[in-house]
């Protein structure tokens, strides 16, 4: 960038967009600085012989210096400074700007840019706050997690336990079951030694009674076959047939009462079959 261009930012689009804004001529000042350096400098009259410089005529000379320098400063860039005031007043107020120049492109876009930052930023704020209910959550979740997991633990354990409880049970039933099937088989045993020992006294009941029967016809005939007389004889029969007849009537009532009487878990059958038979 030279002294005069009139572009000094870089806006190559400035004079091709619109006529840029005829700047007024540059006016031409002498450059002091000849007879500013002539005044200022000492005439040198002969051969300089060096001095020791105190501290106060260092300071006043440094001083001299940079105003000096701040002067000079100043007239170079006296005329610098108003065309750069003048290309700002063109840039910011005329025609161009409404044109869209690149500057103004550049303008905007670093505005859009600054708009774009500054809702990146509310939206990652967002986000932060966002991942911070996430991580309660999360952490929430976590928790939960562990709880289930520990209630899991313990109702596996709980099923485990009920699982050996039941197995323990099954055992028992099926030793019940067995025990029962063996207590059926005795019963069963029972019943047909208590059809034995009836159908047995049934069948010494019938003899008893037909033998009884027959001694009372035997009896009627020797009785009608002999005197009316009583001897020995004929009371030892009455005697013998009052005999019979009680044990008739015993046999019939125990006949009766056998089916509630008889408990076939505390007598020996054989035992009752051989009382039965020497009863008789």
């Amino acid at each position: 960038m030279t002294a005069d261009d009139p572009n000094p930012f870089g806006d190559s689009d400035s004079d091709s967009d619109s006529p840029s804004v005829a700047s007024p001529a540059t006016e031409t000042r002498p450059n002091p600085t000849a007879t500013t350096l002539s005044a200022a400098d000492p005439p040198v009259a002969g051969p300089i012989v060096s001095t020791p410089l105190s501290e106060e005529r260092l300071c006043e000379i440094l001083n001299t210096s940079s105003q000096y320098t701040l002067e000079t400063v100043c007239q170079a860039m006296d005329g610098r400074l108003a065309e750069m005031l003048r290309f700002y007043v063109t840039l910011h107020w005329g025609p161009n700007v409404r044109g869209r120049t690149t500057f103004k492109c550049r303008l905007d876009a670093a505005r859009s840019f600054e708009d774009v930052l500054i809702s990146r930023q509310a939206s990652l704020k967002s986000a932060e706050a966002s991942r911070t209910v996430m991580e309660n959550k999360l952490f929430s979740e976590q928790c939960a997690r562990a709880n289930a997991e520990t209630w899991a633990q313990q109702l596996s354990a709980d099923r485990d336990a009920a699982h050996k409880e039941i197995k323990l049970v099954k055992s028992r039933e099926a030793s019940l079951n067995a025990q029962i099937s063996e207590m059926n088989a005795v019963i069963k045993s029972y019943q047909q030694m208590y059809d034995r020992l009836e159908n047995r006294m049934q069948l010494a009941l019938r003899s008893n009674e037909i033998l009884t029967k027959e001694s009372h016809e035997n009896l009627h005939k020797l009785l009608s076959h002999t005197d009316s007389k009583e001897t020995a004889l004929t009371i030892k029969l009455r005697e013998h047939n009052q005999d019979l007849v009680r044990r008739v009537k015993s046999l019939e009532k125990a006949n009766s009462a056998l089916s509630s009487r008889l408990r076939l878990d505390d007598m020996d059958p054989e035992a009752l079959v051989l009382k039965v038979e020497g009863e008789f």
